[in-house]
């Protein structure tokens, strides 16, 4: 028995530091900001501006960690796109609560490209983020727009 356990200790130095390199790796290498980032929220009748700031910064994390390679230039909240009593795209989602908001960053070429991106290329994203109950802010889709 003891001499199953000493066969397994590297595997108990090793898997320890190999879920830290790949942390480490999309902290270093995943999307960042630009030095110009704007982030723009014009006044909302349904939400407060800490509101659409949460759901900002779902979306902002989700792009740090999700889109490596990439440089967000700018993201603005559309309040015209707001899930609404006439439009509640959010139910879709089963959520009661959506925002959207529109997004623009370029790529490298280097990391972009492993995940889909063209490279040296300027992306318009949307995001859907929607919640239920007041509860947390989940992205529900996003993509071109």
């Amino acid at each position: 028995m003891k001499k199953e356990l000493t066969a397994l200790k590297p595997l108990f130095i090793l898997l320890p530091l190999l879920v830290l390199g790949f942390l480490l790796f999309w902290t270093l290498f995943g999307g960042t900001l630009s030095k110009d980032f704007q982030f723009k929220s014009a006044p909302s009748e349904q939400f407060t501006q800490e509101e659409i700031q949460d759901a900002a910064d779902v979306v902002l994390r989700r792009f740090k960690y999700g889109f490596s390679g990439c440089t967000m230039t700018k993201l603005q909240y559309v309040d015209a796109y707001a899930s609404s009593d006439t439009w509640n795209w959010a139910a879709e989602y089963n959520a009661d609560e959506g925002v959207v908001f529109h997004s623009t960053f370029t790529t490298d070429d280097f990391f972009a490209p492993k995940n889909g991106f063209n490279p040296n290329d300027t992306y318009d994203y949307q995001w859907y983020v929607a919640r239920s109950n007041g509860g947390h802010w989940k992205i529900v889709n996003l993509g071109q727009g």
